[in-house]
């Protein structure tokens, strides 16, 4: 009897679980109408859209604590798979909640089915510079109207080849609407939710925790309402990780090729995935005892990085670099560790690629395990270091750390910061009430500083009980369902 009213309660907290969820994304929806670009900025409903992204949250969480109570039977894993890709769906009818980037994807993306160059121009000149027939094309009323909506419309695009495909598909799906480019990357997010699974079965960790992916609001308002490339970035990243999983198992150099080339349209997808490199050339190495799939995964990497851009590169290296070149030099939006570096040095820049580079290659560098759940883990460290110490951490980046948490469900520093990120993360979003309602600055300032001070506590606090405990207690993971703790690592 026990066990079956144990059982009852199970069900009836993951439909509460599932239902503060979908709730939650039908709730976007409905107060998305009344974000029309543009307008009414005062009245724009942020508050009312936090508190249903804190909603979402606690649902989540309450998904993860019921997780890890009990192996999910096949009935609460298909509940989970259908409340994830319910919340998807409810939320494919919304309108972007304080989003404008996919105007450029929708205008990169013609511009390339146009056969132009994508990086020749500014969208401030391009109709004027393009040829006759692209012209033509950019009179447009839909286009006229897109053009309205770019943001930084004085710089070019910073995206780098694989995500110009991506938007030229989703240009072939939507012309210029720009709900091609949500369906292109819902099947993207798609993708990653197949490969989650078969990496999961392959890792021998239960498949029920893919909820990590599928409920996280992050990936929710991130990718489904907003429209970011970034879930492209984590589709290539997982698939470096099954490659070089396939490599560990069959040995050889071919998986560690794919696994580089993988990881080489990642990086022409968005550039940040170049820090995961040295992890992967340290796990191979250690792997294998010699050097040569490492160096191979390492060619094949920068190798289908360069011929990426190669098409491209007749319009000028400075022209194909100055869009990346203002970005890196000049943007700087919802910054922490960087805002205290910018008070220590004339140079932030510098020193902050420094730590990251540095940090890049020592993490993976001094480990002793060589497992691919390490490698996970020191994909997940290596990424929050460079989300945390970059100028411009914006929530979508943290996409490709969302994506790499169900290969990792322990109870860990680098686990758990990540999914304190998803959440805390949607503080970011009120620096654009603060700025409609002319809040004064030390608003934004102070709700910056908790934002990214919540994180490090986090860090600290953990690694320090780590650090102490580390010989007394075994470190909590996940094993069936239940919290553990193991001697020993996944393969």
């Amino acid at each position: 009897m026990t066990m079956v009213r144990n059982r009852t309660e199970d069900c009836s907290a993951w439909l509460i679980a599932g239902t503060g969820l979908l709730l939650s994304c039908l709730g976007w929806t409905l107060l998305s109408y009344q974000f029309e670009f543009g307008q009414g900025h005062a009245d724009r409903p942020i508050i009312g859209f936090l508190g249903l992204f804190l909603l979402a949250w606690v649902s989540f969480l309450a998904g993860i604590v019921l997780l890890a109570r009990r192996d999910p039977g096949p009935k609460t894993l298909i509940l989970i798979v259908v409340v994830g890709l319910l919340a998807r769906v409810v939320l494919i009818p919304s309108n972007l909640i304080q989003e404008n980037d996919v105007y450029r994807y929708v205008l990169d993306g013609q511009v390339l089915l146009h056969g132009a160059n994508p990086y020749q121009y500014a969208p401030l000149v391009v109709s004027d510079l393009a040829t006759e027939s692209l012209q033509r094309e950019l009179r447009k009323p839909q286009a006229v109207s897109v053009f309205s909506r770019i943001g930084y419309p004085e710089i070019p695009t910073v995206y780098p080849p694989a995500a110009q495909l991506t938007f030229a598909f989703g240009a072939w799906l939507g012309a210029w609407n720009w709900m091609g480019q949500r369906w292109t990357l819902l099947l993207v997010d798609l993708g990653v939710f197949l490969l989650l699974v078969g990496l999961l079965k392959r890792l021998t960790i239960p498949v029920g925790w893919v909820l990590l992916y599928l409920w996280n609001p992050l990936v929710l308002k991130e990718v489904v309402n907003s429209v970011h490339v970034d879930v492209l970035v984590a589709l290539f990243v997982l698939a470096a990780i099954a490659g070089l999983a396939r490599q560990d198992r069959e040995g050889g150099i071919g998986w560690a090729l794919l696994s580089g080339l993988a990881l080489g349209m990642a990086i022409l997808s968005k550039l940040y995935p170049i820090v995961l490199i040295p992890a992967c050339f340290f796990f191979l190495r250690r792997r294998t005892g010699r050097g040569s799939s490492a160096w191979v995964f390492v060619v094949s990497a920068l190798l289908i990085s360069f011929l990426g851009f190669l098409p491209f590169l007749w319009v000028g290296f400075d022209r194909l670099s100055e869009g990346l070149f203002v970005y890196a030099n000049r943007w700087t939006m919802n910054a922490g560790a960087f805002s205290v570096l910018s008070l220590l040095s004339s140079h932030p820049r510098t020193i902050a690629a420094a730590m990251i580079g540095l940090f890049a290659v020592l993490r993976p560098s001094v480990r002793g395990k060589g497992t691919i759940g390490s490698l996970v883990e020191d994909f997940q460290w290596v990424l929050l270091i460079w989300f945390l110490l970059i100028p411009a951490p914006f929530p979508w980046y943290a996409l490709p750390l969302m994506a790499l948490l169900p290969l990792r469900p322990r109870l860990s520093a680098v686990s758990g910061a990540s999914l304190m990120l998803s959440g805390v993360s949607a503080a970011y979003y009120l620096s654009f009430f603060y700025r409609y309602h002319d809040y004064p600055s030390p608003w934004w300032e102070v709700t910056r500083g908790i934002e990214h001070g919540v994180l490090w506590i986090f860090l600290a606090v953990f690694l320090v009980y780590e650090l102490v405990f580390r010989n007394r207690h075994a470190p909590l993971t996940i094993e069936g369902g239940c919290l553990s703790s193991p001697g020993t690592d996944y393969v």
